[in-house]
């Protein structure tokens, strides 16, 4: 399935449903604001295929970092992590054919069935310099760890015109 079905499909699914704001379960503390942080956001990773990978131990956290840091000449320490209170979320966009895309925190709510996770995908506008060089936009979300499923949705966001 390409980004953009996969965008679609996603899409398709949330525009039709609107969850209310409710409170978090008891393993969720404070609001889920407050919970949810972004750790890193790069330009050019290692994942060229769009997609979500969580990490809930000290392996698979590490092994993501260093593909998340595969085009750096040094891979940056791991910021710390509870895994034991909190998972990862390193989310990818794939490969892009130039500069000016950008994965963002957008969101997160809890609603009665799961943790939904809000990631927009900026687009350069239309007309606007960009980088002639490929890209893989990559961010890492820390969460809190819950008996609810987690999901990460990407939204589209096309850039402003030049």
């Amino acid at each position: 399935m390409t980004l953009r079905g996969a965008l679609l499909l996603l899409l398709g699914g949330c525009a039709a449903t609107s969850y209310p704001e409710v409170a978090p379960d008891a393993t969720v503390s404070g609001t889920l604001s407050d919970s949810v942080r972004v750790i890193a956001s790069v330009q050019n990773s290692g994942w060229n295929a769009a997609g979500t990978e969580f990490a809930t131990d000290s392996t698979g956290y590490a092994s993501r970092w260093r593909i998340t840091h595969a085009s750096m000449s040094a891979v940056p320490p791991l910021p710390p992590i509870n895994l034991a209170r909190e998972s990862v979320a390193f989310v990818s966009a794939g490969t892009r054919s130039s500069g000016g895309y950008a994965l963002t925190l957008a969101g997160s709510r809890v609603t009665p069935d799961s943790i939904v996770i809000t990631v927009a995908l900026q687009a350069p506008g239309a007309n606007c310099g960009v980088t002639a060089v490929i890209t893989e936009p990559a961010i890492v979300i820390a969460l809190p760890r819950t008996s609810r499923p987690q999901r990460i949705t990407v939204i589209p966001r096309p850039g402003t015109a030049c």
